[in-house]
């Protein structure tokens, strides 16, 4: 493809850590480092997937803990630095296989919502598992903090769905959805080009993020948990 087009863009698809580990290995060989082992010094980014578990809480707050303690993980690894094995976040994989210019390599993440694992999960209302405020502050963690560990692509699935998270409807009237409003909120907080600067909170339950705007305000995005 490059021979043809020197310009065009090429991604991989790999695993997503740290849950993927669970299930990404066959005979002592996981998926990532295989396919990355292939194709590495060819890619201009990596595409993961992430459905996280919902848990069996009525009000969310299993679905909305997983972000802060998992995605972190995912992009960088259980330590700074190089790790290895199942302690590998998607950027120890692409600096393994791409030593001198691992930076060259994107992340994309071309779907993200959650699962519902089992019948565990008790509300009823309408047989929501959750909340319209629930699925709002959710996407909104997800989108500002894979931004703020700078990966360059982030996509909500469905777009358009009965659930009507995002948009509900038919092509003719579409309603808008949780999610769609907090994306709209986040483009508030930041474009391209704007910087995330390092804040932190003190506690699980409130999560931050602030970001420099290339105007010279400070975007600050605040979302309370409990």
């Amino acid at each position: 493809m490059k021979a043809v087009d020197p310009t065009i863009k090429v991604g991989a698809v790999v695993s997503t850590p740290p849950g993927d580990y669970s299930w990404d290995s066959y005979n002592g060989q996981r998926w990532t480092p295989e396919v990355l082992a292939q194709c590495a010094t060819d890619i201009d980014f990596v595409i993961a997937h992430w459905y996280s578990p919902i848990g069996n809480s009525n009000d969310g707050s299993t679905l909305l803990a997983q972000v802060g303690g998992t995605i972190p993980f995912m992009i960088n690894g259980a330590s700074p630095g190089q790790d290895s094995g199942t302690n590998s976040g998607l950027r120890d994989w692409i600096n393994a296989y791409r030593p001198t210019d691992g930076t060259n390599v994107q992340i994309f993440i071309t779907e993200f919502g959650y699962n519902i694992y089992s019948g565990s999960v008790t509300n009823a209302i309408n047989g929501t598992p959750v909340l319209g405020p629930v699925n709002a502050l959710f996407a909104g963690d997800c989108y500002s903090t894979w931004w703020s560990l700078g990966v360059a692509n982030v996509d909500y699935l469905e777009m358009l769905t009965s659930a009507g998270q995002f948009l509900n409807g038919s092509s003719s009237s579409l309603i808008r959805g949780e999610v769609y409003y907090a994306v709209q909120m986040l483009s508030h907080l930041c474009r391209p080009g704007d910087s995330f600067v390092n804040v932190a909170s003190n506690t699980s339950d409130l999560r931050a993020k602030a970001v420099l705007q290339q105007n010279g305000n400070m975007g600050i995005l605040l979302l309370i948990l409990a």
